[in-house]
Formats: structure tokens, sequence, C-alpha cells
């Protein structure tokens, strides 16, 4: 089978949170004094049901892990190990986004499962700001990460959310250097999700960020898959490449192919679900019943929306913070 929303739009990405346990308190994700998370999470033997389920019968080609911040699970050694056997047997793409804090010690076993790409959020490229952003004073162990990643041939996307008041100085340095030194960096715009302060004031639309990179910089637009959520552009001469998230000003909800399950383990068609597009598969999982599941599953794309509310209408709405959501 596959599964198709009520607009004929086939999902075959699964972006599968492992926690909503995290080791930093982003200032635009989950400022200090928010909401406590209260992990529970799905057992390994869930996830594995729950992948072998979406990839044999469902046609799920990617499986990406997602948190929180998936590096931080307590049994994720064992976890991954099996969930490498499975990809190796079923042959599905692996691929992992991270903050990037314990990733050079995770790297030998992200390899062994067969995780050939990453996303890494670094949000500054100044170290006392990204303290200041994450409140953890990682940001030279996260870029010698990234290096280690890159010099062991694995494919990294660095993440940067940008604020009108927290880094918006830095895009012209950072676009600068990613294009300089072959590296792959993405603009994302803030997007609003409980607690963590959403302004109309503080979003930087992806238009004003290209139109001040452009006036430094030559770049051509690349040609994007159907499915993408980045607008990547190219610099003649230059190894690296540039890209724009827009989530708030430009709508890319007409390719989506993306499944949802919470740490929690919870369905959700989209990243702004409204509360009855949601399901439990819990039962489902606990039971390992394969047709409840893929029911469950299809019932909530049969109510996915064609796409998401404005900025405004989702900070008066969305009340759980991203890192409950798992991206």
């Amino acid at each position: 089978m596959v599964l198709m929303d009520r607009l004929g739009r086939p999902h075959d990405y699964l972006r599968l949170s492992l926690t909503e346990r995290c080791n930093l308190a982003c200032a635009y994700c989950h400022p200090v004094g928010g909401e406590q998370i209260v992990p529970e999470e799905l057992t390994w033997d869930e996830i594995l049901f729950a992948a072998r389920v979406l990839v044999e019968r469902a046609g799920v080609r990617k499986i990406r892990l997602t948190g929180g911040e998936p590096l931080v699970r307590r049994d994720l050694s064992g976890g991954l190990s099996r969930l490498g056997a499975l990809r190796r047997e079923l042959g599905f793409e692996l691929a992992l986004t991270t903050n990037g804090v314990h990733l050079s010690s995770w790297l030998p076993a992200l390899e062994r499962a067969g995780i050939r790409s990453l996303n890494v959020s670094v949000d500054s490229l100044n170290a006392q700001r990204f303290k200041a952003i994450t409140r953890v004073d990682a940001l030279p162990g996260v870029l010698e990460a990234v290096r280690q990643a890159e010099e062991a041939g694995l494919k990294v996307r660095l993440n940067m959310v940008v604020l009108r008041d927290m880094n918006l100085d830095e895009v012209d340095g950072a676009a600068a250097w990613a294009l300089e030194s072959g590296r792959h960096l993405r603009f994302i715009e803030y997007m609003p999700f409980g607690s963590n302060g959403w302004r109309s004031g503080r979003l930087v639309p992806y238009g004003e960020l290209l139109a001040r990179l452009q006036a430094n910089h030559r770049l051509e637009a690349l040609a994007a898959d159907p499915h993408a959520v980045s607008m990547d552009y190219a610099s003649p001469g230059k190894p690296g490449r540039i890209g724009f998230i827009a989530s708030m000003t430009r709508s890319f909800c007409g390719g989506c192919n993306r499944l949802r399950i919470t740490g929690r383990g919870r369905f959700r068609p989209c990243l702004f679900s409204k509360p009855g597009e949601e399901v439990d598969l819990r039962p489902s999982l606990a039971a390992r019943d394969a047709d409840a599941f893929l029911a469950a599953i299809q019932g909530s794309l049969d109510l996915k929306s064609p796409g998401h509310e404005s900025p405004q209408d989702l900070a008066t709405r969305m009340t759980r913070p991203m890192q409950a959501i798992g991206g």
C-alpha cells in the first residue's frame, strides 16, 4: 500500500523522534522556565516494529531520526545496532538530525548503522553567541564533529535559525564561510511553538535574507526535488551552497511527503498538525498490530490539511515545544 493523504500526496519519508530529551535550551525553541518535558519514550521493540511495517508494507524509503536530541537517548547504542541491521535487511535510507554536541563520540556507531546523512544545528559561528543562544558552551566541539563527519564521507547540512534580534548580523559572514569552505548551510525562518516567545517582529523572511546575500554574492538557484523544503543556491566558482527553509513565508506544503512519529508514540501528519489530526499509535504498537497501526496513520492522513495557517494564527494555537514534536 501507499500512504496517501486526501489530496493525493504520497508519504514515503518518516521523521522518527527517539526522545523528547534535549541537552540544550535554545532561546528560540524552549526557553528556560517553559514547560518541562516528561519523556515517555517508545521502546526499541516498538520503534523497530514501526520501521519494519512502514518500509515493508507502506513503501517508506527514508527514515530520519530526530528528537529532542536523539544522541542523548540512554539506550541508543543497542537500538542503533538493531536499526542498522534492519536497514541492511530492507534497504531504506537512514539519516539523523542532531545539535552536534555529542556527535563526535557517536560517529563510529552512526556509521556502523549506515547513517550517511546528517543535519546539524549551528545557530551561530561565534562561540559566545552560540552559548547565549543554546545556554551551552559547545561550538568548538560541534564544528570539530562536523569536520570529522565530513572527513568520514558523510553528507552534512548545517541549519541556522535566523531571528532579527538574535543572529541576523551573522548571516553574511556565515554564508561566505559556507560558500568558501564547501559546506551546505540552510537558513531557517523562525517558527512559532509553545513557550518559544514567537513574535512577528523577530521573523526574518527568506526574501529579505536572499536580497541581503545577493548584494554581496552572485547566487544561482539550483534545481530542487519536488519534495524539498529548502530552496538552494550556489555561487559560481565556490564549492559551497546555501539554502532557505521558508516555513512561514513560502509554502512548500504541496510537495509534503513526511510522516512524523513523536517520542511519545503519536502520529502527526504535519509539523503544525491540529489536535484532531494527531493519533496515538501506542495501542497498535504495543499489540504489534500492523493493520491497526497503518489504519491509524491513514486515518490521520485522511484529515491532513492542504497547508498550515499563518504564523500569527499558529502562534496562538501551538502550545507544545518543538522538541515534543520532533521536527
